[in-house]
């Protein structure tokens, strides 16, 4: 392997260090936070991470991850909501045209009528924009998306209203250890960076490792609907806890000396009562 080469590996993850944990509370070794109609992660964060292929192992830094494509997953739900509403609407405003066809029909069924169509519109522009395309190949992907927060109203209940209700939750992604992944990027042997936990042995006594930059990672993961809870690393939570746990006993210890204090007064006024 030339140095600075671009490779890819198929591998598992193996924690070089600390895990970290996300909005859900998982520990994982990397995290994102995205959602809103542009589908992209808007905060990120986690520790290097192994991948580990037989013998070989190679560290990811997640300063150097360009991309992980678990989170297409979520975007390809949105797809697949919307192609179903999309072909429902479809039908409805089929039905209409035939009872204005057959000399039926008021003011509200026309009415209807074009509100469906301009949900459908609406659902094919998220559709497209789900897709990181521009429907009708008019305008950009900006002017399309202020164009879903302005009629999202169509959908905001019946037709439309699921896919509009995905595409605007926020989600999280994790990878974990043990996830199986494929690395893209520049592999590049650098000093092996200090306090790194290199599972397997041997590594510690060898002063480089492979590191791999401009990282894409490819993989399952996980995508789950954003819980409203700040990424927290797990010592932190650990002492939290801790010390939770110690203000909750020194609370009971109070609350027994209290009890104790007072039946000894008790005791003590009986006692000089009865003597």
């Amino acid at each position: 392997m030339r140095d600075g080469e671009e490779r890819v590996v198929e591998g598992v993850i193996e924690a070089a260090g600390p895990l970290v944990a996300g909005a859900d509370g998982q520990p994982c070794v990397y995290w994102e936070h995205g959602g809103g109609l542009a589908g992209v992660p808007t905060e990120r964060g986690g520790e290097r991470f192994w991948v580990v292929d037989g013998q070989q192992r190679v560290l990811v830094v997640t300063e150097h991850l360009d991309d992980v494509r678990a989170r297409t997953d979520w975007q390809e739900a949105v797809v697949r909501v919307a192609t179903s509403e999309i072909a429902l609407v479809s039908e409805e405003l089929g039905r209409i045209k035939r009872v204005f066809r057959e000399g039926g029909g008021d003011t509200e069924l026309r009415a209807e009528q074009r509100r469906l169509k301009k949900v459908a519109t609406l659902l094919c522009k998220l559709k497209a924009h789900a897709r990181g395309n521009v429907h009708g190949n008019n305008g950009t992907l900006a002017s399309q998306g202020a164009w879903i927060e302005k009629h999202q109203h169509l959908a905001t209940r019946g037709h439309g209203a699921t896919t509009m209700e995905r595409a605007v939750k926020r989600w999280v992604l994790t990878l974990q250890p043990g996830d199986p992944v494929r690395v893209r990027g520049r592999f590049v042997v650098e000093p092996l960076p200090p306090g790194l936990d290199a599972p397997g042995g041997g590594y510690r006594d060898r002063p480089t490792c492979v590191v791999v930059h401009d990282a894409t990672v490819v993989g399952r993961g996980e995508v789950t609907e954003a819980k409203s809870v700040a990424p927290e690393p797990l010592e932190a939570r650990s002492a939290r806890e801790a010390e939770e746990f110690g203000a909750s006993v020194r609370r009971t210890d109070r609350l027994v000396l209290g009890v104790v204090s007072a039946l000894t007064t008790a005791a003590a006024a009986a006692w000089w009562l009865l003597h």
